[in-house]
């Protein structure tokens, strides 16, 4: 038994047998209207077939669910089953099918055979279908003796909405779905060789893109490393060093000077750099208004400061001077 749900919750199953005498169902291991108990069911999204046991045909079944509370309020304790899927198996049938599988078997050559290969040999006959144990699923090329077979089977949607795989009634040689679910192969008679390779849909696409994506790459890189102006310096400076030429980048002979900035900071630069910002300093057309008058109060005081000092110096006394104003007279003879 399957029971299929979208909103499955965990609880508890029970199964019941009705009794033909009065009509009551009741647990065959007790007898009674108490079922017996087959564990929990829908624990969690993990959930599968359960075997319920043998009953002789015509045996009426009682399952039912007991849902385990969650929580106090028991809010939202509720299961949707959507489909109802039960199977009988004829052990006998099986069995007998079993034998006649065996009589000619697909012979793996375990030397070749990986996971996703397969690759045997078949002895078949007219009529027979070669069983496989693999389900069904896109991505397995199959061949015979070299040549890829075809697929002889629809995947069609039935009328309760679900997808469902019919088998071609031909009877063509090719690939055909056995019990919607595994991979079997129609063969002529005779002896052949089968090969199984399984290949994930998209891969090789996959693998084309991924290969384009490389070149793609490797195109960029070589753009890039030609035509990159940072590493055509990288190469030039290297082609220098191999050459014994010191980049004037690494000549440490050049004196540097060192500029204290306001904050205390001690900055580097080599003294042609400064020469040259002095340069440009020169170079500009006009001061700016407090340096010009700076300028001209520095002048103004230069100019006045030796005439203080010529006024401030006493001048010295000419003893030889006559009293009467340095007027001689002349002697007449």
């Amino acid at each position: 038994m399957f029971l299929k749900s979208d909103n499955p919750k965990k609880c508890n199953m029970w199964v019941g047998v009705k009794d033909p005498a009065d009509g009551i169902y009741k647990g065959r291991h007790t007898g009674t209207e108490a079922f017996d108990g087959y564990g929990q069911y829908y624990d969690g999204y993990d959930y599968s077939i359960v075997n319920l046991g043998s009953f002789a045909p015509g045996t009426e079944i009682e399952i039912r669910l007991t849902i385990l509370q969650q929580d106090k309020t028991g809010n939202n304790e509720y299961v949707m089953v959507k489909d109802f899927q039960f199977y009988h198996l004829d052990y006998n049938a099986f069995h007998e099918d079993i034998e006649q599988l065996k009589q000619s078997p697909w012979n793996l050559d375990l030397s070749k055979t990986k996971d996703d290969y397969l690759v045997g040999e078949v002895d078949a006959k007219a009529g027979q279908i070669l069983y496989t144990s693999i389900p069904y699923e896109p991505g397995w090329t199959i061949k015979v003796d070299g040549k890829k077979v075809e697929e002889r089977f629809d995947d069609i949607i039935n009328d309760a909405g679900t997808s469902v795989m019919v088998n071609d009634t031909d009877g063509k040689d090719g690939e055909v779905v056995i019990l919607n679910a595994l991979i079997g192969l129609r063969l002529p008679e005779g002896h052949h060789t089968v090969s199984m390779k399984y290949s994930p849909p998209g891969f090789r696409t996959g693998c084309v893109f991924l290969v384009f994506g490389i070149a793609a790459i490797v195109l960029l890189f070589i753009y890039d490393r030609k035509n990159n102006m940072i590493m055509i310096q990288e190469r030039e400076l290297a082609e220098m060093r191999k050459k014994g030429i010191t980049p004037p980048a690494e000549d440490k002979s050049v004196p540097v000077a060192q500029i204290i900035k306001s904050k205390g900071a001690i900055t580097e630069k080599p003294l042609k750099q400064e020469k040259q910002e002095d340069s440009d300093d020169d170079e500009k057309p006009e001061e700016a208004p407090d340096e010009v008058s700076e300028a001209v109060d520095e002048t103004v005081d230069a100019a006045e400061k030796p005439q203080k000092e010529n006024t401030s110096k006493p001048q010295p006394k000419n003893n030889n001077r006559p009293k009467n104003g340095g007027n001689k007279k002349k002697k007449k003879k």
